[in-house]
């Protein structure tokens, strides 16, 4: 009966790894630790990688 949710569960958890590692490799082009905002991107999700990508006014 739980079968839909751990899927759904699965594929969300596997979408925040994938999204952890895109933000871990173009960390240092902007200046930031990748371990540091490849784990915080991998909790908070697309979030992290809008914050990575915006651009920064000077």
């Amino acid at each position: 009966m739980l079968n839909p949710v751990f899927w759904i569960e699965r594929f969300a958890v596997t979408i925040h790894f994938v999204e952890g590692v895109i933000a871990a490799f173009y960390a240092p082009s902007r200046k930031k630790l990748p371990i540091q905002y490849g784990t915080y991107t991998f909790f908070v999700g697309t979030v992290g990688l809008l914050e990575l990508f915006a651009k920064e006014d000077d």
